[in-house]
């Protein structure tokens, strides 16, 4: 098949499927025919439909992964993230699959009251920004509350700092942002990545569904696909 011919087999509007063709085709290049027919397959048997252009990232996902990561998120009764937004399929499902098991075991509310996912199921910064709260709340005690001025260092025991240990802001703000999504966008990085998250959902067969999480089990994250550093 073309790559417009893959493309005829998605639900796609006119609208989504120009932007496809403009910038999401590359995604159906990284796969057969037949690779694609058997993920379409899985998806459709499992309600999930991809409707937008950015969507089409998922199919760098084999089907035999993506049948995985939805029996994980099944067995927590979840399938919803994926059918709600296919994008998430693209995540890494064993931190989301650890994120709503704590949030269960902690009795912490992780949807909203429309149905719809906290965002920190997803993000790291999120899910920090979150429980830290939560910690200084259970923390806190009104009556034991005591406000301490930490004294002033000597100034002679100060610190000089010499140019070399002092780093420019702006050297960041000025950093190569196409670079970055270059990087974001590297299909042959994100093929590495499917493979080791393939490896950690094996290791997830073995996983006692009714064994506890504790906050320590759950690995920071990195933003974009799995753990990947961007």
């Amino acid at each position: 098949m073309t790559l417009r011919e893959k493309l005829d087999l998605f639900n796609l509007s006119e609208k989504e499927r120009k932007i496809a063709e403009e910038k999401f085709l590359v995604s159906l290049a990284l796969v057969t025919d037949e690779e694609l027919k058997e993920t379409l397959k899985v998806l459709k048997n499992n309600d999930i439909t991809i409707t937008k252009a950015r969507e089409l990232k998922v199919v760098v996902n084999s089907a035999d992964e993506i049948n995985k990561k939805i029996s994980i998120l099944k067995e927590l009764k979840e399938l919803n993230i994926y059918i709600n937004n296919p994008n998430m399929i693209n995540h890494n499902v064993i931190d989301i699959y650890k994120k709503i098991k704590y949030c269960m075991q902690v009795g912490k509310q992780y949807k909203k009251p429309d149905g719809s996912y906290e965002d920190f199921i997803f993000s790291e910064s999120a899910w920090q920004k979150e429980f830290t709260k939560e910690e200084v709340k259970e923390d806190y005690h009104e009556e034991e509350l005591v406000t301490v001025t930490p004294p002033m260092p000597p100034v002679e025991e100060e610190k000089k700092v010499t140019n070399e240990n002092v780093v420019d802001i702006k050297e960041y703000l000025n950093s190569d942002l196409n670079e970055i999504e270059a990087k974001k966008n590297d299909f042959a990085t994100i093929n590495q990545e499917l493979e080791a998250q393939l490896a950690e959902l094996d290791s997830l067969r073995d996983f006692n569904p009714d064994e506890e999480i504790s906050f320590n089990d759950i690995e920071p994250e990195s933003y974009g696909m799995g753990r990947r550093a961007a």
